[in-house]
């Protein structure tokens, strides 16, 4: 499978967030889904949220953090709590 536009991707990513910018965040996977589905997202971009993994999202931008290949806040802030030093 050929790897995506750098551009396409930045602009799916743009179109994602522009989507998701009314929902009511902190949201679990299933709230973002349904969210997505009822204001006409694309099944490519249903497809991508799909994928997240299935747990509470603080804000967009830890929506985005994934979408866009980032570890997730949760995941960063244990890390940083087991070394301080970090």
């Amino acid at each position: 499978m050929a790897q995506p536009n750098p551009s396409d991707f930045d602009e799916q990513a743009g179109h994602l967030g522009q989507s998701l910018d009314d929902l009511i965040f902190p949201a679990d996977k299933r709230q973002i889904v349904s969210f997505a589905r009822s204001n006409g997202l694309n099944s490519e971009m249903i497809s991508v949220i799909e994928d997240l993994p299935d747990r509470q999202y603080q804000d967009l931008r830890d929506v985005l953090a994934h979408f866009m290949g980032g570890t997730d806040r949760t995941e960063t802030h244990e890390e940083s709590s087991a070394n301080p030093l970090a």
